[in-house]
Parts: structure tokens; C-alpha cells; sequence
């Protein structure tokens, strides 16, 4: 896998939706559907999030601490 670009997502809350709205729309229109995993540590494993960044194998398992 080839990365070009990273985004990466902070948890520091943004008072503008429509500004967070609109950088994901623009990452959605900018990279192929398959070249986007939206990773959701209450729900993915990290074997999900290895497989994806083709690492193997994964050195952790289960869900994110």
C-alpha cells in the first residue's frame, strides 16, 4: 500500500460542523473507497486495521485499549 497521503483524525471537538463536514467530503471525493477505512475502535479489531494497512502479522489483537 502506498502512503502518499495520511489524514489523520484529533478528538479535539471543532465548534463548525460544516468545516469537518466538508474536509471528509473532500477526503471521500479525493481517495478511492477502497483506499479509506473508517476505523472505529469501539467497533473494529486492530487485526481489522493491520489487514488493511497490510501489516502481517498483526502485532496486537482485540480492540484498542
Amino acid at each position: 500500500m502506498n502512503f502518499d497521503h495520511i489524514y489523520v483524525k484529533h478528538s479535539k471537538k471543532s465548534n463548525n460542523t460544516h468545516s469537518v463536514r466538508s474536509f471528509y467530503e473532500k477526503v471521500d471525493e479525493y481517495f478511492p473507497k477502497e483506499q479509506v477505512f473508517e476505523w472505529d475502535p469501539r467497533k473494529n479489531t486492530l487485526e481489522e486495521l493491520c489487514q488493511f494497512l497490510e501489516i502481517s502479522p498483526c502485532p496486537k489483537k482485540g480492540k484498542a485499549p
